[in-house]
Order: structure tokens, then sequence, then C-alpha cells
């Protein structure tokens, strides 16, 4: 059991750096960008219903 929770340990030290930066730099801002573009449709599309 102890050897388990140290390999885990080592694993999350060694992914850590690299998930928490390509979410921050890479992921995020395309998951940004993609829902800007949904909503910003349904916005006009709501629009032109009530104009």
């Amino acid at each position: 059991m102890l050897t388990f929770l140290a390999n885990w340990i080592k694993l999350v030290c060694f992914n850590f750096p690299f998930a928490f930066f390509s979410q921050l730099f890479f992921i995020q801002p395309l998951i940004r960008t993609c829902f800007k573009a949904v909503f910003r449709r349904k916005a006009e599309t709501a629009q032109a219903v009530k104009a």
C-alpha cells in the first residue's frame, strides 16, 4: 500500500506541471473561443427573432 501511494504521488508530481500549463495556455483559450462562437450565434439568432 505504501509503495502504491509513493508511486501515485510521484506520478502526480511528474504530470502536474504539463497538465496545469497545457490547461492554462492551450485548452482553456480554445474552449472559451468555442463557447463564445456558439453563444454569439445564439444571441444573434435571438435578436433576429425579436426584431
